[in-house]
């Protein structure tokens, strides 16, 4: 049991209620591949630490109730853990998007969201994402930005990662409507707040395992941050 704020649901209002304070909320279902690695040990063999299911065990330990991820991160630097062209395109999309378009919201301080469960279903299955948990969840709308974005429009500059024009047309190509046809091609960048209503089924990280694996693999944490 978590002590802490007693959490409700106004559907009617559109707003979760927690200890007293007012959350609105989107009713649209959004869908999100989490972490959710909780313990470790030697047998684990080497972890990432993006491995742990931190966003999970914050959502339970606030009720449901996520911050921005810029929220979280506020006092470190954020930077993509790709490698090679995926690394390279990330970063010119970033540069082009302080550039050109500051009102978007970053693709390294954002939450991705899927806009369908069987969207979310097939991404995890293609990107072998089978160690994260497929949850649902509401955008808080208080404040923050959202860009929704294509998939194949990273791809593209993905394979091609000095074109500016490409970098470009990640952020200027936004459908307005989710469709049938183009479902599976768009992905949710989500700056803003996040509420989970299924927050009380999960699992805490177990502290001392996560001691461990950091004592462990420090060195190789560090380095995987300088990349």
């Amino acid at each position: 049991m978590i002590a802490g704020p007693v959490v409700q649901v106004d559907w009617d209002r559109k707003v979760v209620v927690r200890d007293g304070t007012d959350f609105p909320f989107d009713p649209r279902e959004y869908w999100i591949l989490a972490p959710a690695a909780t313990t470790w040990d030697e047998e684990c063999g080497m972890v990432h630490p993006l491995d742990f299911g931190f966003m999970l065990h914050n959502a339970r330990i606030g009720k449901g109730i996520l911050p921005p991820l810029a929220t979280l991160t506020d006092h470190f630097t954020s930077r993509s853990l790709k490698v090679d062209d995926a690394l390279l395109a990330e970063e010119l999309i970033e540069k082009r998007r302080v550039a050109e378009f500051p009102e978007k919201p970053s693709r390294l301080d954002s939450y991705f969201l899927n806009t369908h469960r069987e969207v979310a279903e097939r991404r995890a299955a293609s990107w072998s994402w089978q160690n994260r948990k497929l949850v649902r969840c509401h955008l808080l709308t208080t404040t923050g930005t959202l860009h929704c974005g294509l998939v194949s429009n990273y791809e593209a500059v993905k394979a091609n990662p000095t074109s500016e024009e490409l970098a470009d047309l990640y952020w200027e190509q936004s459908p307005a409507i989710v469709t049938e046809d183009n479902k599976h091609d768009v992905e949710l960048l989500a700056d803003c707040g996040l509420y989970f209503p299924d927050w009380a089924d999960f699992d805490l990280l177990d502290t001392p395992s996560l001691v461990a694996a950091q004592s462990k693999y420090r060195g190789i944490w560090r380095q995987l941050g300088r990349q």
